[in-house]
């Protein structure tokens, strides 16, 4: 999984770990595996926080914002967003 991580680095590319299940961090850190440069966030909201937090210090990086013409804006914060209801289990 963290080869798979470090081999899509590609220009633009990033990949990030969610919602480990507490046993593997376990193994993980008895192993003593690097994760220096591999992000982590505990759920998708966090993830999502930071990839649109990246797109956003790029796009002020390029100048993108003065030339995105009728490009849609990202959401300023992810409240905004609806949330998806899981359904319940019976």
């Amino acid at each position: 999984m963290l080869g798979l991580i470090r081999a899509i680095r590609l220009p633009g590319s990033e990949g990030i770990l969610t919602r480990i299940h507490p046993n593997i961090a376990q193994t993980i850190v008895a192993l003593e595996v690097d994760l220096a440069g591999i992000v982590v966030h505990r759920d998708l909201r966090g993830a999502l926080r930071h990839c649109i937090a990246r797109m956003r210090q790029r796009s002020r990086e390029a100048g993108a914002n003065e030339r995105s013409g009728g490009r849609r804006r990202l959401p300023r914060n992810l409240s905004a967003m609806p949330r998806r209801r899981r359904p319940m289990a019976t």
